[in-house]
């Protein structure tokens, strides 16, 4: 069964969200579906849920996802993903800016009965805004000994292209 919410798990983030196929919201995920994430309002049931996805696909009509790793084991699945697009259009208080802009995130599910039945998500909305240029990166912090933080993610993302796999 890993294997088939592994599949579903890739299908949202490919139909779903790169595509902006809304219809595919009612065949992926269940009536009563509850999402949760650090960086947004808990959206229950497909109507909030695709309002939520069709906001960001209108504010970046060329979003792209891209899945880094997945894990399934039971009813649960793990992702780790990057998503980049173009803001042309506005989002809630941010206008809309031309900038490019590339983020990573993770997204958490729990399904039942073949659909997404609860999912958990964290993406860095910081890296998004500080690339939209709407807040300044800032200097870089310093370390214990004065020496500059060095990040554990690693350089700044680039937003890649829509080809790769």
């Amino acid at each position: 069964m890993s294997e088939a919410h592994r599949a579903i798990a890739r299908m949202t983030m490919d139909e779903v969200w790169s595509k902006g196929n809304l219809d595919s919201v009612e065949e992926l995920y269940a009536a009563d579906h509850v999402g949760h994430s650090a960086q947004g309002p808990e959206l229950r049931g497909h109507q909030e849920f695709a309002e939520y996805v069709s906001m960001y696909r209108s504010a970046f009509p060329d979003l792209t996802f891209r899945i880094e790793d997945t894990i399934a084991e039971g009813d649960r699945v793990a992702m780790r993903w990057q998503a980049a697009g173009t803001q042309q259009g506005d989002l809630p208080g941010i206008p809309a800016t031309g900038k490019a802009a590339a983020v990573t995130g993770t997204t958490f599910l729990r399904m039942a009965e073949g659909k997404i039945a609860e999912s958990w998500v964290s993406w860095d909305a910081l890296g998004l805004f500080q690339a939209l240029g709407t807040i300044p990166a800032g200097e870089q912090p310093q370390g214990s000994q004065g020496e500059p933080h060095r990040p554990m993610h690693g350089p700044r993302l680039k937003p890649f292209e829509a080809s790769e796999p």
